[in-house]
């Protein structure tokens, strides 16, 4: 986890796949990529702006030059484009993704980049007896299929070695457009049933779906 020198509200998590996940309040400018380490902008590939960044002004995402995702959440109501940018992005074929009827869909269709949902948290399944645990995620792949992620955790043999893995099913048969929240609850296990039922970016997800 490192913190923006210029703003200290900006903070970049590092995770796997040169993947790098950004929080922060407001607008969020080319300053903010001064975290103290050097050329770092150069090795990521995808980056996902989280609730609370507003706006992304100039220069800030020309400095991510191997850029090939980007993830923008419904909080994000604006992007300042330069040309350096749109070169940027035609060049790299980079994929918005982001929620249906949102400015990140707007943003792919203004400039003409392929648009994907992103995933969506759908809950998690603890075995507190064993040490497990259990997600799942509706996932959207390239070409925009839906298919379930499920992802194990487990405690290893030494304090914090942690052990698991994860597979992909289809959606169940029942799914279809017009499927309300309760019907998607009931498709699951029982045990991510209240968890589903709170879920509000699942809920106006299945709504734009019934609507397209």
């Amino acid at each position: 986890m490192y913190y923006s020198r210029h703003n200290n509200d900006i903070t970049y998590f590092f995770t796997w796949g040169k993947h790098v996940l950004i929080e922060g309040n407001g607008a969020i400018y080319r300053a903010d990529t001064d975290i103290g380490k050097e050329n770092w902008t150069q090795e990521y590939t995808r980056l996902y702006f989280k609730g609370g960044i507003t706006e992304v002004k100039n220069g800030f995402l020309e400095s991510f030059i191997n850029l090939k995702e980007l993830i923008i959440d419904s909080t994000v109501k604006n992007i300042e484009m330069t040309n350096e940018l749109n070169e940027l992005l035609k060049n790299n074929n980079v994929v918005i993704r982001g929620c249906y009827n949102t400015y990140a869909e707007k943003f792919a269709v203004e400039n003409s980049l392929l648009f994907i949902h992103k995933d969506i948290y759908i809950g998690i399944r603890h075995n507190e007896e064993h040490c497990e645990s259990r997600t799942i995620t509706l996932h959207f792949d390239e070409s925009g299929q839906m298919s379930l992620l499920y992802e194990d955790f487990c405690q290893g043999i030494s304090a914090g070695n942690t052990m698991g893995g994860e597979f992909t099913r289809t959606m169940p048969k029942e799914f279809h457009k017009g499927c309300t929240l309760e019907e998607f609850a009931d498709m699951m296990p029982e045990a991510y049933y209240a968890q589903i039922m709170k879920n509000k970016e699942l809920e106006a997800f299945l709504y734009s779906y019934t609507e397209r």
